[in-house]
C-alpha cells in the first residue's frame, strides 16, 4: 500500500492499538472493507445509515490484497480525532524518504510521542518483492 497511498514510499506510516481503538474512543464503525466484483446498488429507498455503509466500506476485489480496514464517526467536528498516545504503537518511514525528511519526522515523533515507541525505517527486500523494517535509534 506504500506506493497508493505515501506518494510512492516517501511517506510514513502510524501503527495503531486496535485494542485501544474499541475502548477508548465512540467511533461508529471499525470495520474491515468488502471486497467485491460489482459496484453496490445504492437506493434512495434505503436508509441514511445503509447508504453510508455501501459508499464507505465496499470496494472493487482488485484491491483485496489491502486487507484494510476503515475507522468512521459520524458527526465529527472539523473531521479532526485527536489519538492518544498510548493508541499509536509504532512509526514506520518510507524507504524512499529521504535524509531530511526521515530526521523531520524522527523529531516529530519524540516530540510529540516521546522515546518509547519504536520508529522504523522501511528498505526493498533484496531478495523478495517486499519491504523490511529497521528500527531506528
Amino acid at each position: 500500500m506504500w506506493s497508493h497511498y505515501s506518494r510512492n514510499h516517501t511517506g510514513f506510516v502510524i501503527g495503531l492499538d486496535t485494542h485501544s481503538l474499541t475502548t477508548d474512543y465512540d467511533f461508529d464503525y471499525i470495520e474491515p472493507i468488502i471486497y467485491q466484483k460489482e459496484y453496490s446498488l445504492i437506493s434512495g429507498m434505503d436508509n441514511i445509515t445503509a447508504q453510508f455503509y455501501q459508499k464507505f466500506f465496499h470496494k472493487s476485489d482488485m484491491w483485496k490484497y489491502e486487507q484494510e480496514w476503515r475507522i468512521s464517526k459520524n458527526h465529527i467536528k472539523n473531521r479532526i480525532i485527536k489519538l492518544h498516545t498510548k493508541t499509536i504503537t509504532k512509526v514506520i518511514i518510507g524507504c524512499c524518504t529521504d535524509l531530511q525528511e526521515t530526521k523531520n519526522i524522527i523529531r516529530l515523533s519524540k516530540n510529540h510521542l516521546g522515546n518509547n515507541i519504536p520508529i522504523f525505517k522501511a528498505s526493498k527486500d533484496e531478495n523478495n518483492f517486499g519491504l523490511k523494517l529497521n528500527q531506528l535509534e
